[in-house]
């Protein structure tokens, strides 16, 4: 193939694509604004000072609890492995006893919830 002749393809084939992506944008459905009744608009300028203190009362927590993570991660990659079995270990009772107090809790809520599926259908 020439080089003219794949200046002259490309040449044909750029004032497609154009068309091509005004045909795309002329499909698509234009957006509709969801309108705020001025009671809503109100209530979250009287509410916004709250979230932000919200904000600012947790950001020790998170950052502790951050700094924490970090040092969890750090402390687990250098220690060896028989350390890691042996925390393991002491570990398994608890998670069982947690998986047993919350499983049947899991399971009504599960069962409640489909009963309330199955209600609504018939």
């Amino acid at each position: 193939m020439s080089a003219l002749r794949k200046i002259r393809m490309t040449e044909t084939a750029a004032p497609q694509r154009p068309a091509r992506l005004a045909e795309v944008i002329s499909i698509a459905p234009p957006v509709e604004e969801k309108k705020m009744s001025a009671a809503k608009r109100i209530a979250l300028f009287l509410a916004s000072p709250f979230v932000g203190l919200a904000y600012i009362a947790a950001m020790p927590f998170v950052a502790t609890a951050m700094l924490l993570w970090f040092a969890a991660k750090a402390l687990a990659a250098r220690t060896p492995a028989s350390v890691k079995k042996a925390g393991l270990i002491v570990a398994a009772p608890f998670l069982g006893l947690g998986f047993i107090v919350s499983l049947p809790l899991v399971g009504i809520t599960a069962l409640g919830y489909y009963a309330l599926k199955a209600g609504e259908k018939a």
